[in-house]
């Protein structure tokens, strides 16, 4: 998230140049405030999905049911956590529940299975601006909820029996700086976060969260990068989310088989791909919803909306709040300068690094996949580089509120990745780790290096971008998303959920918040809490972060979730796009 915010802080230079241009400013308003639409019919290929899941194109039952207690809007990270904890928290002896995940497209096609596959938050780049405005009790609160990820992932992952699958390991994150004035200002953040945070710098006694510094000469031998000004190194993770999240929904569809509709043993849960949900109304008769598909409709209690940068086709009140920002991906084979970073374990899980590569504008960023077996040339793994939004027009502005993720016609112009992105990410891996400028005159040298440095595949996946920077989890408030059909407010009526806008950081907030909304609409269902309440959260507030760690995000409480986080009828209020360019021009 800090290297988000980085990104974000070089979009505000445009601010004064954009907004005068009152006509190219006014588009860009319109487009973050347009209707994202259904995710698109024709989708680029992303590696992490080949080949996909044998349940990518799951309908099960075969025929669409006709109710449900719970319906689950999309299939992703969100989704997965949501009804896992709905699941595997409700008692079936106290409330037997039927739920069903629609997704519009294959399973898992979304921004989960097209990410960078990067466990990562650099809390040192972001604290400053979260504190300024929420304080520095909250801003510990929401860094270390981001931190946890890394650990409740992998325990997830164990659990479920994907810890191979899934390709998770706990890594040395690199954080490379080619900028002398952005290296003076990161290592400026890290000292003053050290300080306040009571964080440990260059720390050899296995602290968990250690932080280093190198220097100069020293970063570039240690990383072989070349001309790195300096590097700073700290923990992460990687994580194959489209394998994680897929092994979740086939262990779900193996423990509660929806069995035609019969639960009178267990809970039942069904799939059902390729059926977009085209409308959601309520019956003002009893407040239940109607979903409406193509393939006919399903009446139910509780709507979970987690189809993140697409919140808003369904929710226009969403729009402008929560908005699309396409990003781009490559997989590729390492170039020959391409250091080995340690020797090959047999263990896939202890690949030791990932990168980022932080520029005067924009960064871009690196994780390293197991090899492949089906690849000779990846002995060395495959490189799952991206970024490069800065090389889009406007210095990245034209990808902001674009919600194409695939290859259709757009104006009459072909879709698909961005041209000049693409050539960008394809050149750049063989330059930043290349040991030097010298013209190749081996003929042996000259396909060497071609062959073992190769682009094995380019692809877009769209994120969803927060108005105000932060998640919006919760119950829909009734003044702001009143009753579509003017139901009699009820006990008993239907409500909507929602957890959206991650802004590019999915990995270090999706889980948590998935598992918070499953955590809210289960006791909303069995009568234990309020949602939306901040008693919810409050009694763990004074925790400290070494307890959260241990704790981790238990189902018996929303003690360790962030208040901020909260969907609440102020922050939708609030919520607004020049609003946040004002805020970051201020920083």
């Amino acid at each position: 998230m800090g290297i988000i915010f980085s990104l974000l802080r070089d979009i505000r230079l445009l601010y004064k140049t954009v907004s005068s241009l009152n006509s190219s400013f006014t588009v860009l308003l319109a487009r973050l405030s347009a209707d994202p639409g259904l995710p698109r019919s024709n989708p680029t290929q992303a590696y992490w999905q080949c080949p996909p899941h044998r349940l990518s194109d799951v309908q099960t039952p075969s025929e669409l049911p006709e109710s449900a207690d719970i319906v689950v809007i999309g299939s992703g990270i969100t989704a997965a956590a949501a009804a896992r904890t709905i699941l595997t928290t409700t008692p079936s002896a106290t409330r037997k529940l039927k739920v069903i995940v629609l997704e519009a497209r294959a399973l898992c096609s979304g921004a989960t299975g097209r990410n960078g596959g990067h466990i990562k938050t650099s809390p040192y780049l972001e604290y400053k601006c979260l504190e300024s405005r929420y304080g520095k009790e909250s801003t510990a609160r929401i860094l270390e909820f981001r931190r946890r990820h890394l650990y409740e992932l992998g325990k997830v992952a164990a659990e479920e029996g994907a810890l191979k699958e899934s390709e998770f390991r706990e890594v040395e994150t690199v954080d490379a700086y080619f900028d002398e004035g952005a290296w003076r200002k990161a290592k400026e953040n890290l000292h003053h976060y050290i300080r306040d945070y009571g964080v440990k710098e260059n720390n050899e006694n296995g602290d968990e969260w250690k932080y280093k510094i190198w220097e100069g000469e020293q970063a570039r031998e240690r990383f072989s990068i070349r001309r790195a000004i300096g590097c700073i190194t700290y923990p992460a993770g990687t994580l194959s989310s489209y394998t994680f999240v897929t092994k979740i929904w086939e262990n779900l569809v193996g423990r509660y088989p929806w069995s035609g509709g019969d639960i009178s043993s267990n809970h039942a849960f069904s799939i059902q791909t390729f059926t977009p949900c085209l409308e959601v109304t309520q019956d003002p008769s009893n407040g239940t919803y109607k979903i409406s598909t193509p393939r006919g409709d399903i009446v139910t209690n509780h709507v979970l909306h987690v189809t993140n940068s697409h919140v808003a086709h369904l929710l226009p009140q969403f729009r402008g709040k929560v908005f699309p920002v396409r990003g781009q991906m490559t997989a590729q084979i390492p170039p020959f300068d391409f250091p080995s970073p340690y020797p090959v374990s047999t263990d896939a899980r202890l690949q030791p690094r990932s990168w980022s590569f932080i520029y005067p504008k924009g960064f871009d960023y690196l994780t390293i996949r197991p090899p492949d077996p089906a690849n000779p040339n990846s002995d060395r793994g495959i490189l799952m580089f991206g970024g490069g939004l800065v090389q889009a027009t406007g210095e990245g502005m034209s990808e902001f509120g674009l919600a194409e993720d695939g290859y259709d016609l757009k104006n009459g112009e072909p879709g698909g990745p961005n041209i000049v992105i693409a050539g960008y990410l394809s050149g750049l891996i063989g330059y930043l780790f290349g040991s030097s400028d010298h013209v190749l005159q081996s003929g042996t040298e000259r396909t060497k290096r071609i062959a073992q440095g190769a682009v094995l595949s380019h692809w877009t996946g769209v994120m969803g971008w927060s108005a105000d920077m932060l998640p919006f989890v919760g119950l829909l408030p009734s003044k702001t998303f009143p009753k579509r059909c003017g139901a009699a407010d009820s006990e008993n009526a239907g409500k909507e959920w929602v957890a959206a806008g991650y802004s590019g950081e999915g990995m270090v907030n999706a889980w948590g918040c998935g598992t918070a909304l499953g955590i809210m609409v289960r006791d909303d269902i069995l009568g234990l809490g309020k949602a939306n309440s901040e008693n919810q959260v409050e009694p763990n507030h004074g925790v400290s972060p070494r307890r959260t760690v241990q704790t981790g995000f238990h189902a018996d409480g929303l003690g360790w979730f962030p208040k901020e986080y909260l969907f609440t009828e102020g922050r939708i209020q609030q919520a607004d796009v020049k609003k946040m360019i004002e805020w970051l021009y201020m920083l």
